[in-house]
């Protein structure tokens, strides 16, 4: 997942763009339910095929890739004046292009198709140029990545700045961290010692997106009416038991009819 924030030369936030890395999700869903049936796993990773397909090939599937992802709209949220999907978009015109690394089109990936689609307004002069992007990343970037970055970056005087939402550090670098008294282990999160808050960015996401679910489920916001059913028959467990070291429960209080 990508979200780039784009801010124009007056520092105010013209343009926030969303995008999920991968294939169109109706190409996605065909795949799954109507596709081959998928191989074997092979013994060693020699056995991959990992050649880049011929420049016809893949123009295709990306011209096809394009199409079922406009037709996907209707899956999102509309984009309105300020939030925007970046879907994957035509390249003909674009200053950069995505290349293909062990096996992978670089142009699904998500921080490209943001990228792709801040261009895709600056190109129509929905944006003025000479502004600020702020990438949030939920993980690592490619080369391909980085030089689309790049050339973003010096077609459209673009001042660039990249946060990766890293889900865990090295073994040394939390050991690095816990010695200089920066960070304690909490279960499995590293934690700041004194105020018991996630150090990592991925964690405390985790932590809020589990707070909004949890407000999400409420019968008052899932407007239900549970008549003579007590809420506390329903609880659950949002995360593994085994993360936190509780055993298997013994004592479950047996759902009513219905649940």
């Amino acid at each position: 997942m990508a979200r780039l924030e784009y801010r124009g030369p007056d520092g105010a936030v013209a343009r926030i763009y969303h995008a999920m890395g991968g294939s169109p999700i109706s190409d996605l869903a065909a795949d799954i339910f109507t596709g081959k049936s998928r191989p074997v796993t092979p013994d060693s990773i020699d056995e991959f095929e990992l050649e880049e397909p011929a420049p016809d090939v893949r123009a295709a599937s990306l011209a096809r890739y394009v199409a079922h992802d406009l037709e996907d709209a209707s899956m999102f949220t509309p984009d309105d004046a300020l939030n925007v999907r970046a879907r994957l978009r035509p390249m003909e015109d674009s200053r950069f292009h995505p290349y293909v690394i062990d096996g992978m089109d670089r142009a699904l990936d998500a921080e490209f198709k943001a990228v792709a689609a801040l261009e895709n307004d600056l190109s129509a002069s929905n944006v003025q140029r000479g502004g600020k992007a702020t990438i949030l990343l939920s993980g690592e970037t490619c080369s391909s990545c980085e030089y689309a970055l790049k050339a973003a970056a010096r077609h459209y005087d673009i001042d660039i700045h990249l946060v990766r939402m890293m889900p865990t550090t090295s073994p040394a670098e939390s050991n690095r961290l816990i010695k200089e008294g920066i960070a304690r282990w909490r279960g499995a999160r590293l934690v700041d010692p004194a105020t018991g808050r996630p150090l990592l960015a991925a964690d405390a996401l985790g932590s809020l997106r589990e707070g909004q679910v949890r407000q999400a489920i409420t019968p008052a916001a899932m407007k239900r009416r549970f008549a003579n059913i007590p809420w506390e028959p329903r609880t659950f467990r949002l995360e593994p038991a085994g993360e936190s070291g509780a055993g298997p429960s013994t004592g479950a209080t047996k759902p009513p009819p219905g649940c």
